[in-house]
């Protein structure tokens, strides 16, 4: 039966994620409470993230 097979690997997955990306998200949202735009400009960069704050 590989569905329990699958949902380990999915919830590891999961979990990994969460892991690798929660500092780097309190930092944003540190970064970004102290007005430190230039910091998220290049986090935007880097990812090639687009910003949506402008439009409705």
């Amino acid at each position: 039966n590989g569905s329990g097979a699958d949902e380990v690997l999915v919830q590891l997955a999961r979990g990994l994620t969460n892991k690798l990306l929660h500092a780097p998200s309190v930092q944003l949202k540190k970064l970004s409470a102290e007005g430190r735009v230039e910091a998220l400009g290049i986090v935007q960069e880097l990812f090639a993230l687009q910003d949506h704050t402008d439009k409705p």
